[in-house]
């Protein structure tokens, strides 16, 4: 598990996951879990991922605005 947004980046770069899950909000004033996402999305090591947003945020304009940037799933907490 990563603790911050660089190191899920890292984490991407080293190994495939089936399913990642990223927090949109990262205590970050640099990248956010959009950022993370379009990121490691980039990455042929993730290509066959599925992406899931999990927030704190709560809303329809979150859900829409997370699922326009390429999550494939979203999930308030």
């Amino acid at each position: 598990m990563a603790r911050t947004g660089p190191e899920a980046i890292e984490m991407a770069s080293l190994h495939s996951f089936d399913i990642i899950l990223i927090d949109i909000n990262l205590n970050d004033p640099e990248m956010d879990g959009i950022d993370v996402m379009e990121i490691v999305k980039k990455n042929p090591l993730q290509k066959d991922s599925s992406y899931v947003a999990l927030t704190a945020y709560t809303g329809e304009d979150w859900k829409v605005k997370c699922m326009e940037a390429g999550f494939d799933s979203f999930y308030s907490k």
